[in-house]
């Protein structure tokens, strides 16, 4: 039997909003390189989500 390990994808998520922000994480979920991600203003992200939304 295969154990479950590490954090699923919903508490990965909620973690990244917690730290980064609601936008940020959205990037970070959708591939976006983290140290891209976390380097750039929150202005940015919102840019960019609107952007792919």
């Amino acid at each position: 039997m295969k154990k479950n390990i590490g954090a699923s994808k919903e508490e990965m998520f909620e973690t990244w909003v917690t730290e980064l922000g609601y936008n940020k994480a959205v990037l970070i979920s959708c591939c976006y390189p983290i140290k891209t991600v976390i380097e750039q203003s929150e202005e940015w992200a919102e840019a960019e989500v609107e952007a792919i939304s």
